[in-house]
């Protein structure tokens, strides 16, 4: 008969519920990458498959001893607790950096595989005293089997550990400082996703006691926010939640600017219909951005609906553009400039544009100009020498607004 005390029973099935979320949530991205044919999401799907393998021996050795009232040996443990460490490290560690650092990324691959190779071989030359083994025989069944960290292998396996926590889970969050509005908030949270499996994984190391519930409830969290980090955010169902990955998953690269015309190329094709307009400016401003010239522009655009609502329209009444105009357009241009800032009109317009979550991309000469609200907003520095290259600009950021806000 089981003799399992409370504390069993909560590591058990704390456990048993990380494994389970692990495996769900890697197999989901694997499927979705897969059918997408996105090698970056099945790296990183395959890291949170990988990772969950470290819980795999203490479920079944709760499992195990209930059914069978005895315990597995301890070598099989340590090869399916560990070996995983390495694997895991570079599924995850690939994609970081292909995002962060992709120039030196074939440096920081062949790091990882010197000291991935390292790791295993000191671990299958002496595995029994490179761990210790906590729960079984003092507990009914093995709570956890850690490194030891004074040893070689538990020095490699520490070296691992601490590379993921500074390099994707410092370096994502410090790439969602200076990345654009649209996807700041996917990098700040991989980044902390990192942060929570790279600690949760040190500290169930080192923990022992009930104490590893929390811990292990922290690596759920931490699934859950590299989750937030690859789940797009859905704009009015344009286009479908696998499209939308896609899209996601092409913007956490940063795009050079000699590829705008093929990226422009590649928004269109994922376009359900035409864009709709609102151009919100000074009248005084006409002839500084060109406008007319500027509106003729875009409507030869397909991308473009030909009927594109302007400020003088709207006949300076706020409740009719908020009544009649706030939701026939999609994205409002906002021309700035000293005399915008100070026009009541102008601000009446961007402010209910701003309060009903519409796209709002700021167009000025200098960066002063723009209202304090929209300054972290994807904005277009207007060009007065060169034309062509603004108009080519706003298509861009039209296009990729209209997926990622």
């Amino acid at each position: 008969m089981v003799s399992f005390n409370f504390d069993d029973w909560l590591i058990g099935f704390s456990t048993l519920a990380i494994l389970l979320f692990g495996y769900g949530l890697g197999f989901y991205f694997f499927y979705k990458s897969r059918k997408m044919k996105e090698t970056l999401l099945t790296m990183l799907s395959l890291s949170m498959i990988s990772v969950s393998f470290a819980w795999l021996p203490v479920v079944l050795d709760f499992f195990l001893v209930i059914i069978t009232n005895s315990s597995n040996t301890l070598l099989v443990y340590i090869y399916l607790t560990w070996i995983q460490l390495p694997f895991t490290v570079f599924f995850s560690q690939y994609v970081a950096a292909e995002l962060l650092l992709p120039s030196k990324k074939i440096y920081i691959i062949y790091f990882l595989e010197l000291i991935g190779i390292l790791f295993l071989i000191s671990l299958f030359l002496d595995p029994i005293n490179s761990v210790n083994s906590f729960g079984y025989p003092l507990a009914s069944f093995y709570h956890k089997i850690s490194l030891k960290i004074n040893l070689i292998t538990g020095i490699f396996g520490i070296i691992l550990i601490v590379f993921v926590f500074i390099f994707s889970g410092i370096g994502y969050l410090y790439k969602s400082l200076i990345s654009k509005n649209s996807i700041r908030n996917n990098f700040r949270f991989l980044g902390l996703g990192m942060i929570f499996i790279s600690l949760c994984g040190f500290l169930d190391n080192i923990a022992n006691g009930t104490i590893l519930v929390l811990i292990r409830l922290g690596a759920i969290i931490g699934l859950f926010l590299t989750y937030r980090g690859l789940k797009p955010k859905i704009r009015k169902k344009q286009v479908s939640f696998e499209e939308n990955m896609k899209i996601l998953s092409y913007f956490l690269r940063k795009p050079k600017s000699a590829d705008i015309l093929g990226e422009i190329e590649y928004y269109q094709k994922l376009l359900k219909r035409p864009i709709t307009l609102f151009m919100s400016f000074y009248p005084d401003d006409l002839k500084l951005y060109k406008i007319s010239e500027l509106i003729q522009k875009l409507k030869d655009f397909p991308e473009i609906n030909k009927k594109i609502y302007l400020t003088h329209e709207m006949d300076g009444d706020i409740f009719e553009f908020t009544q009649n105009a706030i939701d026939k357009f999609d994205i409002m241009l906002l021309f700035c400039s000293k005399e915008a800032l100070s026009s009541a009109e102008v601000k009446s317009q961007w402010i209910s544009a701003f309060e009903n979550d519409k796209i709002i991309i700021p167009i000025c000469i200098k960066l002063d100009f723009i209202p304090e609200s929209l300054r972290k907003n994807e904005k277009l520095i207007y060009d007065l020498y060169d034309f062509n290259k603004n108009i080519l600009n706003l298509r861009y950021l039209i296009l990729k607004s209209i997926f990622l806000k």
